[in-house]
């Protein structure tokens, strides 16, 4: 409308990507630094620049005030400085009712490397910080959450520079162990997505105990998925040249379809079976955490490849959990509990105390008419069994858990850790649920 012309519009665009592009170099602190633009800005431009020049005629420009080296500096690995803050977290909300400048001065003191893009319509936010659970709180106040994103920087850190071990452990997040223990053993981990109403969330990253139990408080409707294809295949490219080898230790098939993810995508990745297996653990929650704790335990010790593999199918049987469920709503919901059995426990008020079958698939073993007396009962069993590990989670429920710990601990002589559960466990089991699992000593003959 203003120039009248399509290809004057096309020129005058293209001058103004090319300065866009100019102007990467100083968003970021590590571009800054190393005197770059950003890469997909870079390739974004010459797309714009072929079409303009295919249209008015040239050839493809290189941008004014850059200029590429002769020849290209040779780098077999780009050492990337340590991380102050150690998550790279993108977001995007649509609708938002907030201005750039508004948002910039919030989010500023909580990390570095703030770029905020787009319109009234959608804006894509990308932060380092320590709270990416913070950040999308204070977003969802400002407009509709429909994309996340975070990287753990510390863990890729530590991974390339420092790594503790030549084999890789996977997991998902429904495995629930000590987030200091995840990070100092080199642990990866796949986000279960978690679905709240219209939100999404990543377990474990985005949304935590707190948020938790304000959405089940609220009796909104949650569900979980298993982790997106581009999150198996990312993590997968990064391991590929860093281990020797990598061992997957998934949620129970039965209860996930995350095993049969990352089958697939090993499958059509064509990655070979003498570089990854991948193992369904038949377990969930503090049990299957406490498999993973094994793993690592085993690969730090230098054990071979197959030797561990080996070792960790073998534990899946002598592996136990027990859950004593305070809420039966959301396993009736959610179909873990058949739905007549479970209404006729409602009316008559029982609590029901659910384990894992040798499928790995949930069943019923008891029921109390307390939850205190559901978790006497689950004392009393494991206090019959020799233990080489013992473990336990609640859902917002510390200080009971707490109490059930020390108890236990006075009975068998100690526990490996006590944790939050995953907000996957959380939604399954209801408030206030606590979980005791463990593995079984070998029987000797």
């Amino acid at each position: 409308e203003k120039e009248r012309s399509f290809q004057q519009s096309l020129l005058n665009a293209q001058r103004v990507a090319e300065q866009a592009l100019i102007n990467t170099e100083f968003q970021m602190a590590i571009l800054r630094k190393n005197h770059l633009v950003d890469s997909g800005a870079k390739g974004f431009y010459y797309f714009i620049a072929g079409l303009t020049n295919a249209y008015c005629g040239g050839t493809v420009s290189t941008p004014n005030n850059y200029v590429e080296q002769e020849t290209p500096q040779e780098h077999n690995h780009f050492e990337t400085s340590e991380p102050i803050y150690r998550y790279c977290s993108e977001f995007i909300i649509k609708e938002a009712t907030i201005s750039h400048q508004t948002l910039r001065e919030i989010l500023a003191p909580k990390g570095d490397s703030l770029v905020i893009a787009g319109n009234e319509k959608q804006i894509k936010i990308h932060i380092h910080t320590n709270e990416p659970q913070e950040i999308l709180s204070l977003l969802s106040e400002f407009g509709k959450m429909t994309y996340q994103k975070v990287d753990d920087m510390r863990l890729q850190y530590d991974v390339t520079k420092n790594p503790r071990a030549n084999i890789a452990i996977v997991t998902d997040s429904i495995a629930d162990l000590p987030e200091d223990f995840l990070l100092e053993h080199q642990v990866h981990v796949l986000p279960m997505n978690i679905l709240a109403g219209e939100e999404n969330f990543l377990d474990k990253l985005t949304v935590g105990p707190t948020l938790i139990q304000q959405k089940l408080t609220q009796r909104l409707k949650m569900s979980t998925a298993q982790p997106t294809i581009r999150t198996v295949d990312a993590l997968l490219s990064f391991l590929e040249n860093k281990y020797q080898h990598v061992l997957v230790i998934a949620v129970s098939a039965e209860l996930s379809g995350t095993y049969q993810l990352i089958k697939q995508r090993v499958k059509a990745l064509d990655l070979s079976p003498e570089w990854i297996r991948v193992i369904d653990s038949k377990l969930n929650s503090v049990a299957q955490g406490l498999l993973v704790k094994q793993a690592v335990e085993l690969v730090e010790t230098g054990k071979p490849f197959d030797e561990v593999t080996q070792k960790i199918e073998q534990l899946i049987a002598q592996t136990f959990i027990y859950v004593a469920v305070a809420d039966l709503a959301p396993m009736v919901e959610s179909g873990r509990i058949p739905r007549i059995l479970g209404r006729l426990a409602q009316k008559l008020s029982l609590y029901p105390i659910v384990s894992l079958d040798r499928n790995g698939e949930g069943k019923l073993i008891g029921v109390s008419f307390s939850q205190k007396q559901s978790m006497k009962k689950i004392i009393k069993k494991v206090a019959k069994l020799q233990l080489k590990e013992l473990a336990i989670t609640h859902v917002s429920s510390e200080r009971d858990a707490k109490l059930w710990q020390k108890e236990l601990e006075a009975k068998i002589g100690g526990s490996s850790y006590l944790v939050d559960s995953s907000a996957a466990i959380a939604i399954s089991a209801g408030l206030s649920s606590v979980a005791v699992a463990g593995i079984k000593k070998e029987e000797t003959i």
